[in-house]
Parts: structure tokens; C-alpha cells; sequence
């Protein structure tokens, strides 16, 4: 079997860059932040951090850094030695900012990183998930006083960001056929970030609806006006349907 190109670069790291690369993933790993900015100064951070995946699966040094809650001067700093970071896939086909929502970074973090990359926010996976439909996937029952305060307060302001970023994917399916609305609902999201997606569900829907009205337009030369009507009724039935059946089929 043929070694992968990135692969092959490990093998030939020399023995100081192999750990310096081993002191970055420590480092991470144990969230020691002050010494990882120290790190990061070194000439060979560059060469480094590009050929830091994780074997199986060839994660960037940036989505092993999300995992960790990381401080945004880090993320930057990564970003700023890696620009095309951001952009990487691992072999789920998840960009950092897959990996960054669903270990919850700080919000300050995931917007620099929508900011550097903003079609990571719709950027679906292996699993056909956006990184909206992670968070709403992810959300769990607060087990007491302090949790409940943190859900309430942070994921209805990630789920801004992410639907401020990319509207559409608000109706976007996974491989399931769930959307992150369907999700949320499930898993007793907060009713702020519940009340926020049906919103934008039906803006979107609207102006799905409203973009089909003007192509058929388009194509009718001569046509009576009931005949669009008719023509377009099916279309505003599935709309509405979808939006009632996310409601229904969580709450049954």
C-alpha cells in the first residue's frame, strides 16, 4: 500500500521538529496555554503545524486545537502561520468549525472562524450535518442551576451566529432527514434558540417559496394567473407541511 503523501513527510520530520511537534500536541492535549504561545514564536512552527494530522483521522493541528475550548489568540496565531487551516476536512469531512461547536468554543472563537472561512458554515460532513444541525444535535439537558444558565445564554447566540452566517441551512437535512430545528425541539433546546430557527425556518421558506413564484413566472408565456396558482399550490403545501412536521414528529 502506497504511504500517504502527508504521512511520508512525518516519517522524514527531523528528530527537533518531530518534538516540537510532539511538545505542540502535549501541549493542547493538556491545555498548558501560556507554554503553547511560547511554542509557537519558534522559526519551525510553520513546517511544523502543516504536517501535524492525526493519523487516523488527518485532523489539522487547528481541529485538534478546537477540541480544547482554546483561547482565540491561539486560534489566531494558528490561522496566521496556516491560513488554509480553516478550510481543511478530516475523513468525516468536518472543517474545524464542525469540531469547534461541538466541543462548544467559546463564541469569540467561532466567530473569527466563521469570519476567516464563512462556507465552513454550511459545509455538511460524512453524516450530511452542517455545523448548525451539530449544535442543535448535541444539545443536552441541563443537570443543574449553573448549566441551565450557560445553555441559556450560549447556545441560542451560537445558533445566531451560525444561521446569521449561512440562512439556508436552517432547512438543510442531514443524512437522516432531520433538520437542526427537528434537533433542537428533541432535545429540549432553549426556547429562545427554538423560537430563533422556526423564525428563519419559515423566512427561508418564504423566500424559497417566492424565488419558485418568479422562475415559474418566467416560463409562462401567455398563461392564465390561476394556473400559476395552481401550479404552485403543491409547492406551499410541502413548505408548510415541513414546518408543521417538525413539531409534530418530536413532540409525539
Amino acid at each position: 500500500m502506497p504511504i500517504r503523501p502527508r504521512l511520508r513527510s512525518l516519517l522524514t520530520l527531523s528528530p527537533e521538529s518531530f518534538s516540537h511537534m510532539q511538545d505542540i500536541g502535549q501541549l493542547i492535549e493538556k491545555e498548558r496555554w501560556g507554554k503553547l504561545r511560547r511554542l509557537l514564536s519558534a522559526s519551525t512552527t510553520a513546517n511544523v503545524l502543516s504536517l501535524f494530522p492525526d493519523v487516523e483521522m488527518m485532523q489539522s493541528a487547528l481541529h485538534l486545537l478546537c477540541k480544547r475550548n482554546p483561547p482565540l489568540d491561539i486560534v489566531e496565531k494558528f490561522i496566521e502561520v496556516l491560513p488554509q487551516c480553516p478550510h481543511r476536512i478530516d475523513s468525516e469531512g468536518r472543517t474545524p468549525l464542525h469540531i469547534a461547536v461541538s466541543f462548544e468554543a467559546s463564541l469569540s472563537v467561532i466567530d473569527h472562524l466563521i469570519s476567516i472561512y464563512p462556507d465552513a458554515a454550511s459545509t455538511k460532513d460524512a453524516h450530511g450535518r452542517t455545523p448548525l444541525i451539530v449544535v442543535c444535535q448535541n444539545i443536552t439537558v441541563p443537570e443543574n442551576a449553573i448549566e441551565f444558565v450557560q445553555i441559556n445564554q450560549y447556545f441560542p447566540d451560537l445558533i445566531r451566529y451560525l444561521i446569521n452566517a449561512s440562512p439556508h441551512t436552517v432547512t438543510d437535512e442531514d443524512c437522516e432527514s432531520i433538520t437542526a430545528l427537528e434537533y433542537a425541539i428533541c432535545n429540549d433546546a432553549p426556547a429562545k434558540a427554538i423560537h430563533m430557527l422556526q423564525r428563519a425556518h419559515i423566512t427561508v421558506g418564504r423566500t424559497k417559496e417566492t424565488e419558485q413564484q418568479k422562475g415559474s413566472i418566467l416560463q409562462i408565456e401567455g398563461g392564465h394567473f390561476t394556473d400559476l396558482i395552481c401550479r404552485n399550490e403543491p409547492m406551499f403545501v410541502q413548505c408548510t407541511s415541513s414546518i408543521s412536521v417538525s413539531a409534530l414528529s418530536c413532540s409525539s
